[in-house]
Protein backbone atom coordinates (compact mmCIF):
# COMPACT_ATOMS: atom_id res chain seq x y z
CA UNK A 1 0.00 0.00 0.00
CA UNK A 2 2.83 2.39 -0.93
CA UNK A 3 3.23 5.32 1.85
CA UNK A 4 1.19 4.20 4.72
CA UNK A 5 1.69 5.42 8.41
CA UNK A 6 1.17 2.61 10.52
CA UNK A 7 0.67 4.59 13.65
CA UNK A 8 -2.21 5.90 12.19
CA UNK A 9 -3.23 3.13 10.71
CA UNK A 10 -3.32 1.11 13.82
CA UNK A 11 -5.24 3.89 15.89
CA UNK A 12 -7.86 4.43 13.03
CA UNK A 13 -8.30 0.66 12.45
CA UNK A 14 -8.21 -0.31 16.08
CA UNK A 15 -10.83 2.18 17.63
CA UNK A 16 -14.47 1.53 18.13
CA UNK A 17 -16.94 3.36 16.27
CA UNK A 18 -18.53 5.03 19.06
CA UNK A 19 -14.66 6.15 19.55
CA UNK A 20 -14.63 7.21 15.91
CA UNK A 21 -17.74 9.08 16.21
CA UNK A 22 -16.85 11.24 18.97
CA UNK A 23 -13.48 11.87 17.92
CA UNK A 24 -14.23 12.30 13.90
CA UNK A 25 -16.54 13.88 11.56
CA UNK A 26 -16.97 11.45 8.61
CA UNK A 27 -15.09 14.45 6.56
CA UNK A 28 -12.04 14.12 8.65
CA UNK A 29 -12.09 10.08 8.43
CA UNK A 30 -12.25 10.47 4.62
CA UNK A 31 -8.96 12.58 4.96
CA UNK A 32 -7.43 10.34 7.61
CA UNK A 33 -8.24 7.08 4.99
CA UNK A 34 -6.79 9.16 1.81
CA UNK A 35 -3.51 9.56 3.98
CA UNK A 36 -3.05 6.24 4.16
CA UNK A 37 -3.51 5.54 0.13
CA UNK A 38 -0.81 5.91 -2.23
CA UNK A 39 -1.19 9.13 -4.24
CA UNK A 40 -1.91 7.44 -7.13
CA UNK A 41 -4.84 5.96 -5.92
CA UNK A 42 -8.04 8.19 -6.12
CA UNK A 43 -10.14 8.06 -3.05
CA UNK A 44 -13.47 10.55 -2.58
CA UNK A 45 -14.09 9.43 0.42
CA UNK A 46 -16.74 7.97 3.20
CA UNK A 47 -20.26 9.34 3.22
CA UNK A 48 -21.90 7.19 5.79
CA UNK A 49 -20.84 5.14 9.05
CA UNK A 50 -21.79 1.65 6.74
CA UNK A 51 -19.22 2.80 4.22
CA UNK A 52 -16.57 3.40 6.77
CA UNK A 53 -16.59 0.53 8.27
CA UNK A 54 -16.17 -1.41 4.59
CA UNK A 55 -13.12 0.81 3.98
CA UNK A 56 -12.16 -0.01 7.51
CA UNK A 57 -12.55 -3.41 6.60
CA UNK A 58 -10.58 -3.47 3.51
CA UNK A 59 -7.71 -1.42 5.50
CA UNK A 60 -7.61 -4.20 8.09
CA UNK A 61 -7.52 -6.38 5.63
CA UNK A 62 -4.47 -5.34 3.53
CA UNK A 63 -2.52 -3.81 6.60
CA UNK A 64 -2.88 -8.23 7.79
CA UNK A 65 -1.82 -9.44 4.26
CA UNK A 66 1.44 -6.53 3.91
CA UNK A 67 2.39 -8.11 7.73
CA UNK A 68 2.12 -11.65 6.74
CA UNK A 69 3.82 -11.09 3.75
CA UNK A 70 7.10 -9.33 5.68
CA UNK A 71 6.65 -12.39 7.69
CA UNK A 72 5.75 -15.33 6.01
CA UNK A 73 7.33 -15.75 2.70
CA UNK A 74 5.55 -18.31 1.22
CA UNK A 75 1.98 -17.97 2.20
CA UNK A 76 1.86 -21.96 2.28
CA UNK A 77 3.75 -25.53 2.72
CA UNK A 78 2.61 -26.00 -0.93
CA UNK A 79 3.74 -23.06 -2.35
CA UNK A 80 6.57 -23.36 -0.15
CA UNK A 81 7.27 -27.34 -1.46
CA UNK A 82 6.49 -26.42 -5.35
CA UNK A 83 8.81 -23.41 -5.42
CA UNK A 84 11.92 -25.83 -3.53
CA UNK A 85 11.23 -28.15 -6.30
CA UNK A 86 10.52 -25.96 -9.46
CA UNK A 87 13.36 -23.30 -8.88
CA UNK A 88 16.36 -25.25 -7.87
CA UNK A 89 18.05 -27.77 -9.17
CA UNK A 90 21.56 -29.81 -8.29
CA UNK A 91 22.99 -29.92 -5.15
CA UNK A 92 20.87 -26.98 -4.02
CA UNK A 93 17.93 -28.77 -4.85
CA UNK A 94 19.01 -31.58 -3.18
CA UNK A 95 19.92 -29.69 -0.25
CA UNK A 96 16.46 -27.64 0.08
CA UNK A 97 14.60 -31.09 -0.44
CA UNK A 98 16.41 -33.07 2.83
CA UNK A 99 18.10 -35.51 -0.24
CA UNK A 100 21.14 -37.22 1.00
CA UNK A 101 23.28 -40.40 -0.72
CA UNK A 102 21.30 -42.22 1.88
CA UNK A 103 18.00 -41.82 -0.03
CA UNK A 104 19.86 -43.35 -3.45
CA UNK A 105 21.02 -46.27 -1.36
CA UNK A 106 17.80 -47.17 0.81
CA UNK A 107 14.45 -48.01 -1.17
CA UNK A 108 12.67 -47.11 2.52
CA UNK A 109 14.26 -43.96 2.40
CA UNK A 110 13.24 -43.07 -1.31
CA UNK A 111 9.61 -44.37 -0.56
CA UNK A 112 9.32 -42.04 2.82
CA UNK A 113 11.16 -39.14 0.83
CA UNK A 114 8.61 -39.30 -1.66
CA UNK A 115 5.92 -40.02 0.86
CA UNK A 116 6.17 -36.65 2.32
CA UNK A 117 5.59 -34.86 -0.79
CA UNK A 118 2.50 -36.55 -2.08
CA UNK A 119 0.02 -33.50 -0.75
CA UNK A 120 1.46 -31.38 -4.01
CA UNK A 121 0.36 -33.30 -6.80
CA UNK A 122 -2.37 -32.18 -8.79
CA UNK A 123 -5.06 -34.30 -7.66
CA UNK A 124 -4.47 -33.03 -4.37
CA UNK A 125 -3.24 -29.38 -4.86
CA UNK A 126 -4.83 -26.64 -7.11
CA UNK A 127 -1.52 -24.42 -7.44
CA UNK A 128 -0.61 -23.77 -10.54
CA UNK A 129 2.37 -25.70 -10.79
CA UNK A 130 1.66 -28.44 -9.16
CA UNK A 131 2.02 -30.51 -12.33
CA UNK A 132 5.32 -29.71 -12.67
CA UNK A 133 6.80 -30.10 -9.25
CA UNK A 134 5.14 -33.48 -9.52
CA UNK A 135 6.86 -34.13 -11.93
CA UNK A 136 10.02 -33.44 -10.30
CA UNK A 137 9.24 -35.45 -7.17
CA UNK A 138 8.72 -38.46 -9.82
CA UNK A 139 11.82 -38.01 -11.72
CA UNK A 140 13.94 -37.68 -8.57
CA UNK A 141 12.37 -40.91 -6.45
CA UNK A 142 12.86 -42.88 -10.45
CA UNK A 143 16.57 -41.48 -9.62
CA UNK A 144 16.60 -43.05 -6.14
CA UNK A 145 15.35 -46.40 -6.91
CA UNK A 146 17.36 -46.54 -10.13
CA UNK A 147 20.78 -46.26 -8.10
CA UNK A 148 18.70 -48.30 -4.75
CA UNK A 149 18.55 -51.67 -6.67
Amino acid sequence: MGNTKDIETKSLLDMSQEELESAYTLEELSSELKALLPDDVSFDGVKTWDEFERMRGMFRFLMNYKTRLKEEYFLSEEAKAIYELTEFDGEQQQEKLGITQAHYKDLKKAKSWRSKYTFIYPDKCSHVNATQASAVVNGLYERMIKNGR
